[in-house]
């Protein structure tokens, strides 16, 4: 996988390295390999010590790409987590403000002892309305807030998705191209084994292991 998190092309298994392949195998069986005590040849193993390595150096680069994006995730969630507490609370605080009661609607302030009760209450009124409103507008600005940092969140938990599924398809054509090597490799050998037909029936190509972060 590529520092950006593109996918690699296909790797084609060209006509020269299939006949390096058919040649060795044909070379290996020549010579008896492998023997009686062993399930594999220099040159099968070098095939998959070599897909091996190729996969541990896709691990390796791409890792400082995986360590930016799972920041950016635990970030975000952390944000997420805080904001949607926060507009709770102030959905709660809205919830329980209390009607205004009669004993506050005729509450007069300095200067108001002429005025009329109707105005009185009408100014009580207004005041306990734009409480109301400013806890409102608190609320929503919070939801707002909480519902950009998740949309956020949902966007770099899927790019971090995206590039774990790149890197498992990068691996997997590895490992497959690996694979049609080392059956070339071994169909030949077989083929040319003194005693291919046993050879065949107690052994099979050995396969690079998929290391553990890579879904199978």
């Amino acid at each position: 996988m590529t520092a950006d998190g593109r996918v690699g092309t296909t790797m084609r298994y060209w006509a020269w390295t299939r006949a390096i392949d058919m040649w060795n195998g044909w070379r290996d069986g020549l010579h008896g390999l492998p023997g009686d005590t062993s399930t594999g040849t220099p040159t099968s193993e070098a095939l998959v010590s070599r897909c091996e390595h190729r996969i541990a150096t896709e691990e390796a680069l791409a890792a400082p790409v995986f360590s930016t994006h799972r920041a950016a995730v635990t970030s975000l969630t952390e944000q997420y987590d805080h904001a949607a507490q926060r507009a709770a609370t102030a959905r709660i605080v809205l919830a329980e403000l209390p009607a205004i009661t009669e004993a506050e609607l005729v509450t007069r302030r300095i200067a108001e002892a002429e005025l009329p009760e109707s105005l009185i209450r009408q100014r009580r009124r207004r005041e306990h309305e734009k409480r109301r409103a400013t806890l409102q507008a608190q609320a929503d600005e919070l939801d707002a807030m909480a519902q950009q940092l998740l949309a956020d969140l949902r966007r770099a938990e899927a790019a971090l998705a995206g590039l774990v599924a790149a890197q498992d398809a990068r691996v997997h054509r590895l490992r497959a191209h690996s694979r049609r090597r080392l059956d070339t490799y071994w169909n030949q050998l077989v083929r040319r084994h003194p005693d291919g037909v046993r050879l065949n029936r107690r052994l099979a190509p050995e396969t690079p292991e998929l290391p553990e972060w890579v879904a199978a």
